[in-house]
Order: structure tokens, then C-alpha cells, then sequence
């Protein structure tokens, strides 16, 4: 993948974090009215995670010749260098919530917190039923996207009757309700191969994918004023969790779709400069996305409702952040390193 592209890519990445973001801080710490439409569209930027994923994962396959175990190494590492301490952030912030605070919902008994932290480490909460983990509810996609890479990575990577055995057994542990979005995750894969048959197209071409993508982002932009006024969703279907809007769901991953389909060829007057300001939220999307609600639960529970309080609470939040990237995330090659040396000498 060219830098161009990457840079492309991870910037559409970290704005879908950074709705998340502004979304949650609205409806949970302070209500700035300007902030008010990101709370509407949370669900909708995790789909383009999914598609994002779907996209990267698909050209990770393609161009780096590895074994499944190396593979699914990689995919661990990524996450779990993060997960792990999140989980661990998301119990001390929500103990300290639950003894000091009235406001904080604290944490369930015993058994119920042992529980959800053994579905957490293995990516299952939100298999067959929907555990929300404590306070840090963004948890839910990590747990869709670890099944979606390795139901892709066993299809990929296996061949003739374990081929099929693998993937209806991942199938099944994943569940219905994650099995629902895949198709969402799949469209990024659809979309990477779509222009990997298009590398070297003329002018002509790659003007025609300028109008789908716009295209794309008008019906995008379309659906999700859609979601602001038709809020809740008219197609959600109950009991089916995150997965009740699957339907609406669809139609935005394949705007989505047809977006990166055009973000990801030819130049764009200004790119330069918006990358360069969206470099440092691009290095610390993830950690950003996984560690902001226990600690905006927490601010909510200390009664944050000042300008000051605001303020501080965001300060605080961003240092954590950028402590875990420079602690954990940008640290996830080590990690793969260690993990491929252990299969290596236990086999």
C-alpha cells in the first residue's frame, strides 16, 4: 500500500474515531449543542471502521506472504497490546467511581466482573449475547472485528474440508449477531480487490471513480442526516443489540465503500496539509477509541458541568491516550515478535 493511500485511509479512520469521541463526551459528560450530531451517527462511524478493517485486512493478505499463525499473531498482537490495559484502566475507573461516587454505576458483583473480563480476553462478549464490559461499551466492535479476522483468516489460509470446518466453527462461536455486520467488514475486502484489478488506470478511469466516490459521499452524508431525523431507526430490528440496524447498516457500508473507493486514487488539492494535522489523532485513534468512556463515566460521576471541569477532563483524557500509544499500541511489533518465538519453540 502506497503512503498516500495509507495516510488517506488512516485519516478517514481517526475522524471516525474522533465522532465517537465528541459523540460520547455529549451525551455523557457535557451537552455542547455543537457536539449534539456526532451523539446521533456512533453506530454509523463504526461501520466504517468495519469497512476500513475489511479493506487493510484484505490488503495484508495479499501482499505479505505468512502462514496463518502468523496472521492471526499479527491481528492479536494489535489488539491485545491495547485491550489488555484498557480492561484493566476500565476496572480501576470504575472501582474508584463506584466507592467515591454516587453518580458512577461501579462495578457488578464478583462473579458477574469475572465473567465479563474472561469474554473480554478472548473477544466473545458480544457472542450470541451482547455483555456490555463495565462502563467501556465501545468494547462491543473489538469483539465483532476479532471474529470477522478470524473467520477471514481461516477461509484464507486453509484449503479443501478444514477450510470449511474452520469457518463454520468460527462461525458458530462468533454468533448471529456478529455474523449479521460481516457483510459490512466484507465490503472493504470487496472494495480493496475492486481496485486492485484498476492499479493502473488512465485519466479517463480514474476520473469516473472521482464521481463515485463523490457520489458515495453525498449518499453517505444523505444517510446520516437521515439518522438525525429519523431517530430511533425505523429499521432496527430489537433484541439483536448492535447488530438491530443491520439493514441501515448495509446501505452505509457500501456508501462507505464507494467513498474509499475513490479516497484511495489520485491527488487531492490539500491533502498534504490535512494529513499533517491529522497525523498525531491518526497515531492514537485506537487507544482513543478504546479508553475515553471509563473515563468520561468517571468525569460524569465527579459532577464535571464547568468550562474549567471540561477542560481538565479533556486534558486528562488526551494524556492518557497518547500515554497508552506511546506505552502499548506503537509497541504491538514487539509483541508479534514475542508471540511468533513462542509458537516457534513450542512446535
Amino acid at each position: 500500500m502506497s503512503p498516500e493511500v495509507s495516510s488517506r485511509l488512516n485519516s478517514l479512520r481517526a475522524i471516525a474515531a474522533l465522532v465517537v469521541f465528541l459523540g460520547h463526551f455529549y451525551s455523557v459528560v457535557f451537552p455542547f449543542k455543537y457536539f449534539y450530531p456526532f451523539s446521533l451517527v456512533n453506530h454509523e462511524a463504526v461501520v466504517v471502521f468495519f469497512v476500513l478493517s475489511g479493506y487493510v485486512i484484505a490488503f495484508a493478505v495479499r501482499t505479505k506472504k505468512r502462514s496463518l499463525v502468523e496472521y492471526l499473531s499479527s491481528r492479536i498482537s494489535r489488539i491485545y497490546i491495547v485491550i489488555v490495559p484498557v480492561l484493566l484502566l476500565t476496572l480501576v475507573a470504575d472501582s474508584i467511581g463506584g466507592l467515591l461516587l454516587d453518580g458512577h454505576r461501579g462495578l457488578p458483583s464478583p462473579t458477574s466482573s469475572i465473567k465479563k473480563v474472561i469474554l473480554c480476553m478472548f473477544s466473545l462478549q458480544e457472542s450470541w449475547q451482547s455483555t456490555q464490559i463495565f462502563s467501556n461499551s465501545p468494547l462491543w466492535s473489538i469483539s465483532y472485528e476479532f471474529q470477522y479476522y478470524v473467520i477471514f483468516g481461516l477461509f484464507t489460509y486453509l484449503s479443501g474440508w478444514r477450510r470449511w470446518i474452520g469457518v463454520f466453527v468460527a462461525s458458530m462461536i462468533a454468533g448471529p449477531q456478529i455474523l449479521l455486520l460481516l457483510p459490512c467488514w466484507l465490503t472493504g475486502v470487496l472494495v480493496f480487490h475492486i481496485h486492485s484489478l484498476h492499479i493502473n488506470v488512465g485519466d479517463r478511469k480514474r476520473i469516473s471513480r472521482y464521481w463515485l466516490g463523490f457520489s458515495g459521499l453525498l449518499l453517505l452524508v444523505t444517510i446520516f442526516l437521515k439518522g438525525a431525523f429519523l431517530n430511533p431507526n425505523p429499521l432496527r430490528i430489537e433484541g439483536l443489540s448492535y447488530s438491530g440496524q443491520f439493514l441501515s447498516d448495509y446501505c452505509i457500508s457500501m456508501f462507505v465503500g464507494l467513498f474509499v473507493y475513490s479516497f484511495t486514487a489520485g491527488y487531492f488539492p490539500g491533502e498534504g496539509l490535512f494529513h499533517k494535522l491529522l497525523l498525531p489523532l491518526c497515531a492514537v485513534s485506537f487507544s482513543l477509541y478504546a479508553v475515553h468512556l471509563p473515563l468520561f463515566e468517571l468525569a460524569r460521576g465527579l459532577g464535571v458541568d464547568s468550562g474549567l471541569g471540561v477542560l481538565l477532563a479533556l486534558s486528562i483524557v488526551s494524556v492518557i491516550t497518547v500515554g497508552f500509544y506511546m506505552l502499548f499500541e506503537r509497541r504491538h511489533r514487539s509483541l508479534n515478535t514475542f508471540l511468533l518465538s513462542l509458537t516457534k519453540k513450542y512446535n
